[in-house]
């Protein structure tokens, strides 16, 4: 049996990052039996009560342990992992004693605290940009409690998963036998169709700090400026939307750049395959789960270097990488939209779920 303890709903995921890395895992998980600690979103699960819940085809048990709207914008007077982290400590008895995955230093942290001997520490971000200047995380504001919590997670856990290859190095000085991985793409649903015309530009992340929408959206600019025809999609919500669209409307080009807001990964998945190309523009990353997707559906990748740390784009094979410029970005999109879509397709084949999860989900579980 293995339980996730993580600050989701898991009745309404949300597009990327965690979420869809956990929901891969049911879905791929060898395990008899899988067991979500979560939040309850709606209020539809009570807190504190097991709840059986079909998830795709197989069923999970469901237990959470607070009830709120997880926020998605800056400016949060109570963290949502502080939140979580109380709701932990008060129904503490739910967690068991079977192997449990955390995807946050601080919930391995708790973990530890309330004495669970066997846990595997995932880490999905930078550590050391997460706490920087670009960082859009409340980490940011206590760089040293969060080197604490990230030392005391890793020594204690299990097995740790890393999915920062940059971060390698810094991260295995507090233990050695960290594994480090991509993320994936699952290719029920992100593949790549030759029949599908290539029809714009797309950008899809949070509108936070750390993806730096203001980069994307001057960059998609730029190329709709130089050719009147060309569309671009920015699709994603958050904080900084407001200020994105504004930089559109001054430029008069709500006809070539839109914003369909948050979308599902079905959606995701169509978009990029009607997409030219991707663009990356985050300061800093752990392994971008939309890239691997972008390449999958036979879609280029133009990225900052910082959205890239495993070093997966081949310049002028599957995508460009570029200096934090939106002249050099845009450049680099049109340059990126003539590369071969079927080169490209194949060049995402080593980052099928079914290549790198199975490896990940046996980390810790020998002992």
């Amino acid at each position: 049996m293995r339980t996730i303890v993580e600050h989701i709903d898991i009745t309404n995921l949300v597009a990327g990052g965690i979420d869809t890395c956990i929901g891969d895992v049911i879905r791929h998980s060898a395990e008899n039996e899988i067991r979500i600690i979560g939040i309850s979103e709606g209020g539809e699960h009570p807190v504190g009560q097991w709840n059986r819940v079909a998830f795709d085809e197989r069923e999970v048990w469901f237990f959470p342990v607070a009830s709120f709207e997880r926020s998605r914008t800056r400016g949060l007077r109570v963290p949502d992992s502080l939140r979580f982290a109380f709701g932990l400590l008060a129904h503490r008895q739910a967690i068991g004693s079977d192997l449990v995955q955390v995807h946050r230093v601080e919930t391995g942290f708790i973990c530890r605290l309330l004495g669970v001997k066997r846990y595997v520490q995932f880490i999905h971000n930078d550590g050391v940009a997460l706490t920087g200047s670009n960082s859009d995380s409340a980490w940011r504001r206590l760089p040293g409690l969060y080197r604490l919590l990230e030392s005391s997670s890793l020594r204690y856990a299990s097995g740790v998963v890393l999915f920062n290859e940059k971060d390698a190095s810094r991260v295995r000085a507090i233990r050695n036998d960290v594994h480090v991985s991509t993320t994936w793409f699952n290719g029920t649903t992100f593949n790549f169709d030759p029949s599908i015309p290539k029809e714009y530009y797309s950008w899809v992340g949070r509108f936070e700090a750390q993806k730096d929408p203001i980069l994307a959206v001057r960059t998609m600019i730029d190329i709709c400026r130089s050719d009147p025809s060309a569309k671009a999609v920015m699709a994603g919500e958050g904080s900084m939307e407001p200020a994105v669209r504004s930089h559109v409307e001054e430029c008069d080009l709500a006809d070539q750049i839109s914003f369909p807001g948050r979308i599902s990964r079905v959606e995701v998945a169509e978009l990029m395959r009607r997409s030219r190309a991707t663009l990356l523009t985050s300061h800093y990353e752990g392994s971008p789960r939309v890239m691997f997707e972008s390449l999958a559906c036979g879609t280029p990748v133009v990225t900052t270097e910082g959205a890239d740390p495993s070093r997966v784009i081949s310049q002028g094979i599957n995508g460009i990488v570029c200096a934090r410029s939106h002249t050099e970005l845009s450049a680099g999109l049109e340059l990126a939209s003539s590369l071969p879509s079927d080169i490209v397709a194949r060049s995402a084949d080593p980052y099928d779920v079914e290549e790198v999860l199975p490896t990940v989900l046996r980390i810790g579980t020998s002992q």
